[in-house]
């Protein structure tokens, strides 16, 4: 490159100095290759809409042409990237433009409106356009173009209205559980800081304050770690209340299924940027497992008369639950869990601004269908529809016609279209679809619909169908062939000979009416009862219309008894819908067939657990659970049991066992699982069993079992170690006032008679983020249980709320115990020498160019003396908190004398960054506070460019020493790095970027070339500058040719004398030259070419004639002063229609603005009664230096009472010219009542002249005073408020105010509740609780005011029982559970009480559990009352049945003797605590023996084998029997035997009575 440089001669570089860079638009393809359209022009303009000083908003001006002669639709879509190249926002618009008309059309973006604003969406922003053309439906890429580094920033002006708070309850921070209470307020979507929120739970039938605060920049606010239940907030704001009382519920619990989060909040949801949308959700689940879902139901009412707006809920299928566009106005709300009679989560207060989404009726004016006869046998053969879309706006609307078409005889999609169009109410718009060619004979169904897709709209509005009859014509499309189903049929085989059907497989013959050979698909499924998918299959065939074929499925076997419906469908080669059929069959599964795959119900029939010492240290180590599974199967089946093992307290999982067994139905088999524990700590477990597919069957769970660790947790011997006693103690080391240390007093144990070494850890963590911040841990040795005394101290090195957690391990590193102490506040100790304490009394910081911190600081000593101190700053990457720098500075202080000292720091890359500071003095650090997720651009001096612009050049010319035209060269003016194409029939032959601002592609073949550059090739970022086209003659000679080349140049000819200059230093950059030439430039340029040049218009969204340009005899020509903006070029060269375009950049920044001067506010009394109740304020007013502009401005005063309700405004338009003052006045008598009244002024610039154009805040202020109401004679008589006559509680009722007085006057309400209402004579309203209230009637006509007081008795709504919960029938001795359920009016709701009356006692609590002692009928009554006296009885009759006594011991000889005295002994318990008689009954023929002690003696008369039966029979006649053998000897037969007492025989006997007594007792 360097060398090519060299040979470039004088005459070029002249040439070169002369053209510089202009943003301009790079088309990448002629998509449709038929027409190409690209961005003639276009500019951007910076405005600072709130007189911030800081521009928040861009406006782009451009104007989209096209080479065609004709109208063509496009669309132009903005993509707004941070510097990161995210996505933050955008918008799209669609337009008709003309090729020789000048458009100028307009987007805006501002801050605000950047998608999810957090601390993410920070500038420099990135714009790109891009131009589609719309071509039937499809949009074709044209041309694009990019701006890039724009700095913006968020608004500051909070706009005036409603400060809304919204609260939700979640989880934000490290333990996952949902109890964190969080605050939102805004106005609209402005953050609103320093809102105090009061917040109150509820503790019995007391609230109690739980804290105050005020939300931070970002207007949010957190209460942390709070505990379960009902809890109430208030918000005020400067003083005053911003809304009503609202209430939230924590539902908090580690293991419980409660641990339900749940939010409402106020959003502009839909995109309209009309902030209307209420969204409510619940967060379910904890740690990293919680998921958002929409499983609330919401009553949204009206606020101002309590009557219900809408109601809705969600299953938990969506995240959220939203209403959109809510009308304007203040609403209340209440949120439940799943249903209306689910848990009460949340009810509150919102706010809607109202909607701007204003969708006006577009509908189908008329329509008509034209078919045609292609082949003349009088039907039909294809089809095409004409419509007319109209609109009820006067006004131009976008709106989309989509159409579908079915085949009505099969049903059959065939087809879908889609046109967008631009219609208005005044015009007679005619538009066609496309031709249809019926590809069958058959009935076709046109479905049409009309949606309005205006702006952010999408909008049914209207539709209309038809159906008509067409047939195929051969000549012009493929027809489309009829397959069909021949025949079918279905075939069932019993498997067990029970004469149902067991498996099934279906035979079909599909056939076609085509005589050719055809691929065709069948595809089929089974559904059960309950319409399950069971199974499914398809086939692929080759058929002919000549051949019978007959095809078979699978054979079917069923998992259950049931009824199957089968479905059969044929498709065609084009996948089209052919033919269909179903049929349903009961079919049985045989459980003996091995191909059989039967489901049955498996189920836990019996359950326990014990806990077991298995490592001999008397501390149990191991769960062992016993369970029966049973299966409904009357058959072996083997099932997988699965044990979960859960850390109780956490909830956290910890292990996981699982066994495969096998069981059937007809055996009760126990089976067990054990678990060991390796760390002393209490545990759920949960067992799941699963069948041999794999499907969840039962499960169970076993809760809190405290084990200790196993072998070799407990040092030697395996003895256990633990904290005798553990005490913590907070005290003031450094006597300042405030707590600094916390002590560890504490006796670790051991059950070893022995010397055990041990290491305590000392874990601590901040409370508000769950953050680690510090650890110790100490060594001792320890013997047995001796009371030895420990002794620990900590101290943190901030300020905050800490949690402690303490472990105890043995030497070999087994945790043996655990303390834990939650919300220890601590303050930092003073560890310097002379005993002062340090501190900074005040701090703060500010930004400076989006790219410099400036962190500021007072600090101060207790010490009457010069001291020295050091201040430290650490930073960090926010992001992923890696440190990045630190910085310090020394500072000598006195005592608490007022210094401000400042540290700066600059970015070294665009991020998000925290500081940390800290006050040190001997090294020992005194104090702190932190910064947090502060934005700086990377820290830099270049990148941007002035408002001189930025020059560029280029065009083709010879640079080399072949003296052919074939060399292109391009040059700009700015530091960048510029990005170059060059395009040869629509494909990039060179691309590349400029080096020192210059970029050459030499040895161009001959032809035309398009050439862009741009200032980057990443779309992300990329910005264009000059576009057009140029012909090279490749190696071919110049001298015969009359094509005419055509160069642009912009830059700056200060002195007029017709030589451009790059260095836009040297002025503005606003000079545009042109060169026509044939060949090389050097041999002369081509004289008489016009140039048309046309301006983008950006507020009439239009290219407009600028000027002409002819060339000299040099064939050049020079404009000289053009304004900043998009430029078009048009010209004929010899024949050939030419075009270009170019940007200016120069003087680009608007400078018109106007401000208030000065205000002067004067109070005064009118009404001569010494109070003063009119204020009048004079402003004084400028504009800017702007030259010859004037400022058509607004001037607003709005006056809000104390309660921030609009009362009234004040208007004043006027016209003021370039640098001009004016004085205007506004004088405001209160009518209203005395009290503070607020006074908000703002100055609007109407840039377009009137109000419904584009509207900027000059500048604006506030104030507030005390105003006494203007008195005058009253002509106003209150005379009754009707409707006072009998109210209860919670009915919504009609009330109208009779009064006498003049026409226009106003009536406002004040309810007694705190409830008013505005400018009515007539209100619906809802007393939501029992009492005595006064209505406030007050009446005025802007002159003279009335008040009048009213009583209204308010009475009590007793509460009703909506169910009972119990069973009617139990046993004695049974826990039986009693619920009720109960509703009231919501004010009483939170203090009912309710009593449950037994025969024997009274329980309270809405779920209570009794134990019936005996058998019989008992009535109980439950009592619902609430806290104003209203209360509700109601009865019911439980029946309760005896339960025969139950054996618990029974003691039998196993054999006795003849004559000898055998003892019986058994006892048994009766649930209902009834008295037990035993009766014996021993098979010999005596007497039925009955005892009260179950205690009895006999002797057998003769010897045999005796059947005993012994009954435990309660005094309501319950009776458990028993029936044992038992064998009795003869004497003799003892005498003769060789063995000691028995016989053979007696031996068999006795081992047969022990092995039956085994199985029966088992």
């Amino acid at each position: 490159m360097s060398q090519l440089r060299k040979s470039i001669g004088k005459q070029v570089l002249a040439w070169t100095a002369v053209f510089a860079l202009v943003l301009s638009v790079l088309p990448y393809t002629v998509a449709d290759q038929s027409s190409n359209e690209y961005f003639e022009s276009w500019s951007y303009e910076l405005l600072d809409t709130d007189g911030d000083d800081q521009d928040d908003t861009v406006i782009f001006t451009f104007d989209p042409n096209t080479n065609v002669s004709d109208y063509v639709d496009v669309e132009v879509n903005m993509n707004v990237r941070d510097s990161d190249g995210n996505y933050v926002g955008g918008d799209n618009e669609d337009y008709e433009i003309y090729w020789t008309e000048e458009d100028s059309f307009e987007m805006e973006w501002f801050v605000d409106d950047c998608d999810d604003w957090d601390s993410d969406c920070e500038g420099p922003f990135n714009f790109e356009f891009y131009l589609y053309e719309n071509i039937n439906g499809y949009t074709y890429l044209e041309d694009n173009f990019t701006e890039s580094n724009i700095s913006l920033f968020e608004t500051t002006i909070i706009p005036e209205g409603i400060v809304q708070v919204e609260n939700g309850v979640f989880s934000d921070d490290i333990d996952g559980y949902h109890n964190d209470i969080a605050f939102l307020a805004h106005m609209e979507d402005y953050e609103i800081s320093n809102v105090t929120i009061e917040l109150e739970r509820k503790v019995g039938i007391q609230w109690v304050d739980v804290g105050s605060d005020e939300t931070n920049e970002e207007g949010e606010l957190f209460f942390k770690n709070v505990t379960s239940g009902e809890y109430r907030w208030f918000a005020t704001y400067e003083g005053d209340s911003i809304d009503a009382e609202s209430h939230t519920f924590v539902f908090y619990s580690p293991n419980s299924d409660e641990n339900i989060g749940h939010v409402g909040l106020m959003d502009d949801s839909d995109g309209d940027d009309d902030f209307d949308d209420f969204v409510f959700y619940r967060v379910i689940g904890n740690s990293s497992d919680w998921n958002v879902d929409d499983g609330v139901y919401v009553e949204l009412f009206h606020a101002e008369n309590n009557t219900l707006y809408e109601e809705d809920g969600g299953d938990g299928g969506d995240e959220v639950l939203m209403f959109n566009d809510v009308p304007e106005g203040n609403y209340t709300f209440n949120m439940y869990n799943e249903s209306s009679d689910g848990d009460l989560l949340q009810s509150g207060w919102m706010h809607s601004y109202g909607s701007l989404n204003t969708n006006y009726g577009e509908y189908f004016e008329s329509w008509s269908n034209h078919t045609t006869d292609t082949n003349g046998d009088g039907v039909a053969n294809n089809i095409f529809v004409e419509y007319n879309p109209d609109t009820e706006c006067n006004c131009t609307v976008d709106i989309m016609v989509s159409y579908n078409i079915y085949d009505a005889d099969t049903g059959m999609f065939m087809d879908y279209e889609s046109e967008d169009h631009e219609i208005n109410s005044t015009e007679v718009d005619e538009f066609e679809t496309d031709v249809f060619y019926a590809p069958r004979d058959s009935n076709y169904t046109f479905e049409f619909y009309l949606y309005d897709t205006s702006g952010d709209n999408w909008n049914y509005e209207d539709n209309f169908s038809f159906t008509v009859y067409l047939e195929c014509d051969s000549t012009n499309v493929t027809c489309d062939s009829d397959e069909y189903f021949e025949s079918w049929s279905y075939h069932t085989n019993d498997t067990n000979g029970n004469g149902i059907g067991n498996n099934l497989y279906v035979e079909y013959n599909p056939d076609t009416d085509c005589n050719c050979s055809l691929d065709i698909e069948v595809s089929y499924y089974a559904t059960n009862d309950n319409g399950d998918y069971q199974y499914g299959d398809y086939h692929e065939h080759n058929i002919t219309g000549t051949e019978v074929d007959n095809f078979t499925t699978d054979i079917f076997y069923p998992s259950e008894d049931a009824n199957y419906t089968f479905y059969f469908t044929l498709y065609d080669n084009n996948w089209n819908f052919e033919d269909e059929f179903n049929f349903t069959v009961y079919l049985e599964c045989d459980t003996e067939d091995e191909n059989s795959n039967c489901d049955y119900d498996e189920w836990f029939e019996d359950w326990d657990y014990v806990t077991e010492d298995t490592d001999d240290d008397n501390l149990d180590d191991t769960i062992i659970i016993d369970f029966d599974p049973n299966t409904e199967c009357d058959c072996e089946m083997d099932v997988l049991v699965y044990l979960d093992v859960y850390q109780n307290s956490s909830g956290n999982f910890v292990d996981y066992e699982n066994e495969e067994f096998t069981i059937n139905r007809t055996d009760q088999v126990y089976f067990d699982m054990d678990w060991t524990s390796h760390n002393s700590s209490s545990y759920d477990f949960a067992v799941y069993i699963y069948d041999d597919e794999w499907n969840f069957e039962d499960s169970f769970w076993i809760r809190n079992v405290y084990l200790y660790q196993t072998s070799g947790a407990g040092g030697p011997g395996d003895d256990d170690e633990y904290f005798d006693w553990f005490d913590i103690y907070l005290y003031d080391y450094d006597e300042d006032g405030y707590n600094d240390t916390i002590e560890f007093d504490y006796d670790p144990d051991t059950t070893c008679d022995c010397y055990v070494n041990i290491t305590t850890y000392f874990d601590f963590y901040d409370n508000q983020t769950g953050n680690f911040v510090d650890s110790f841990d100490v060594e001792d040795e320890i013997y047995g249980e001796d009371n030895d005394y420990f002794y620990d101290e900590w101290s943190p090195s901030y300020n905050g709320t800490f949690d402690v957690i303490v472990r105890l391990y043995d030497e070999n590193e087994y945790l043996e115990d655990e303390e834990r102490f939650d919300n220890v506040q601590l303050n930092v100790r003073s560890e310097n020498n002379n005993g002062e304490d340090y501190y900074f009394s005040d701090w703060d910081y500010y930004v400076e160019d989006s790219e410099v911190i400036f962190i500021g600081y007072d600090p101060d000593t207790s010490c009457n003396c010069y001291e020295e101190v050091r201040v430290e700053i650490e930073v960090y990457d926010s992001q992923n908190n890696e440190y990045i720098d630190y910085i310090d500075d020394y500072h000598d202080i006195y005592n608490d004398d007022y210094d401000w000292f400042e540290q700066e720091w600059s970015a070294p890359y665009n991020g998000s960054f925290d500081f940390y500071v800290y006050l040190v003095y001997e090294d020992n650090t005194e104090d702190d506070f932190f910064i947090d997720s502060i934005y700086l651009n990377e820290s830099h001096d270049g990148g941007s460019h002035s408002n001189n612009g930025i020059a560029h050049l280029a065009y083709i010319l010879s640079l080399d020493e072949d003296e052919y035209v074939n060399d292109f060269i391009g040059i700009v003016s700015s530091d960048n790095e510029v990005f170059f194409e060059v395009l040869y029939d629509g494909d990039i032959i060179e691309s590349g970027y400029s080096e020192g601002g210059m970029w050459i592609v030499d040895n161009l073949q001959e032809g035309w070339y398009d050439f862009y550059i741009t200032d980057d090739n990443d779309e992300d970022h990329m910005m264009h500058f000059q576009s057009g086209s140029f012909y090279s003659f490749g190696n071919n000679s110049h001298n015969s040719s009359d094509i005419v080349n055509v160069g642009i140049a912009v830059g700056v000819d200060e002195d007029f004398e017709g030589d451009l200059d790059l260095e836009c230093d040297a002025g503005p950059c606003d000079d545009v030259g042109i060169i026509a030439y044939i060949g090389d430039p050097d041999d002369g340029g081509v004289e008489d070419i016009n140039f048309d040049v046309f301006y983008w218009n950006s507020e009439e969204e239009e290219w407009e004639y600028y000027v002409t340009l002819a060339t000299n005899e040099s064939g050049m020509d020079i404009h000289h002063d053009t304004p900043c903006g998009e430029y078009m070029w048009m010209a004929e060269l010899n024949g050939n229609e030419a075009n270009g375009r170019f940007d200016v950049h120069a003087n680009c920044e608007s400078n018109e603005y106007a401000w208030f001067v000065d205000l002067v506010y004067d109070i005064d009394d009118t009404d001569g009664n010494d109070y003063e109740d009119t204020i009048m304020i004079t402003y004084s007013l400028a504009t800017s230096d702007c030259g010859d502009c004037e400022m058509d401005l607004l001037l607003i005063l709005d006056i809000f009472d104390e309660n921030n309700n609009l009362i009234d405004t004040l208007e004043q338009y006027f016209r003021l010219p370039s640098n001009e003052y004016m004085d205007i006045s506004f004088v405001w008598t209160n009518h209203y009542g005395e009290g503070n009244y607020n006074f908000q002024s703002m100055l609007e610039y109407l840039v377009d002249g009137d109000t419904d154009g584009e509207i900027r805040a000059e500048d604006g202020d506030y104030v507030e005073f005390y105003l006494d109401m203007f008195v005058s004679e009253p002509g106003i008589s209150i005379e009754d408020v009707t409707g006072r006559d009998m109210v209860f509680e919670g009915q919504n009722i009609e009330y109208e105010v009779v009064i006498q007085g003049p026409d226009g006057m106003k009536v406002n309400w004040s309810m007694g509740d705190g409830t008013t209402y505005q400018d009515t004579r007539k209100v619906f309203h809802t007393y939501q609780d029992s009492g005595n209230y006064e209505i406030l009637i007050h009446a005025h006509d802007g002159s003279s005011f009335v008040e009048a007081y009213f009583q209204i008795n308010v009475r009590n709504m007793n509460p009703t029982i909506v169910n009972i919960m119990m069973d009617q029938t139990v046993n004695e001795g049974d826990d039986v559970s009693f619920n009720v359920q109960y509703q009231d009016v919501p004010m009483d709701m939170n203090d009912i009480s309710v009593r449950w009356i037994f025969p024997d006692g009274i329980l309270e609590g809405n779920f209570v559990q009794y134990t019936f002692e005996d058998d019989g009928e008992f009535l109980i009554s439950v009592e619902v009352k609430d806290d104003d006296g209203g209360s509700t009885m109601e009865q019911r009759m439980v029946t309760v049945q005896n339960v025969a006594p139950v054996f618990t011991e029974f003691a039998l000889p196993s054999q006795g003797e003849q004559g000898v005295a055998m003892d019986f002994r058994v006892s048994a318990t009766d649930p209902g605590d009834d008295t037990i008689t035993y009766t014996f009954d021993f098979g010999d023929g005596t007497a039925l023996l009955i005892t009260q002690n179950g205690n009895a003696s006999h002797k057998f008369a003769s010897g045999d084998t005796f059947e005993i039966v012994i009954c435990a029979i309660d005094e309501d006649g319950g009776e458990t029997c028993r029936t044992e053998v038992i064998p009795v000897a003869l004497l003799e037969e003892i005498e003769e035997s060789g063995l000691p007492g028995f016989g053979f025989l007696g031996v068999i006997s006795a081992l047969g009575a022990i092995t039956l007594l085994r199985r029966r007792t088992h």
